[in-house]
């Protein structure tokens, strides 16, 4: 009896240790995303570039890398939104697209997608198409990803797009 109690109290204190793991992994996830500043000069490295002036846009194709800060985005592709009268003190680019085995990464961790969209005005940042979102031995996986920059709030939604019902799924490590 008293060896049936003992083993349910340690499995109740692995469960709850558990579940209180959990969002301080969640929140560890977002932890370069909050120290990212998103106010840093944007890097572009590509194959190719062509430059539409009467449509304010720039396209970069193959092996294009991204850099601002210590965030890194590589895509077969890149489509760069220049904004027509940028003030004084604003940020020439509005928002940049990526298509194309899109990778996000930071010094803690990295992202997988088939595309991207950076609003650099809103500071957020979209993945999306089967998502994975890797932290150490921890993984989300997922339809959209939605990094707000500003916050520091991270969205993960498992239905896609075209309103296909999905889940989001974790695997968690837990700390010895």
């Amino acid at each position: 009896m008293l060896k049936r109690v003992l083993y349910r109290t340690g499995v109740l204190a692995f469960v709850f240790a558990v579940l209180l793991s959990v969002p301080q992994l969640v929140q560890a996830q977002s932890q370069d995303i909050d120290r990212h500043d998103p106010n840093l000069p944007i890097d572009i490295v590509a194959d190719e570039l062509e430059v539409r002036q009467d449509q304010n846009i720039a396209i970069f194709r193959g092996a294009v890398e991204v850099k601002q800060g210590t965030l890194t985005l590589m895509a077969e592709t890149l489509t760069v939104y220049y904004k027509e009268h940028a003030g004084e003190g604003d940020a020439p680019i509005g928002r940049i697209d990526a298509a194309g085995d899109v990778h996000l990464s930071s010094p803690n961790e990295s992202a997988d997608g088939h595309w991207a969209i950076y609003d650099v005005e809103r500071q957020i940042i979209t993945l999306g198409g089967d998502v994975t979102l890797i932290q150490n031995d921890s993984v989300l996986t997922g339809n959209r990803l939605e990094l707000d920059l500003a916050s520091g709030v991270t969205r993960f939604a498992g239905t896609s797009e075209n309103g296909e019902k999905g889940r989001v799924r974790g695997r968690f490590s837990v700390p010895e």
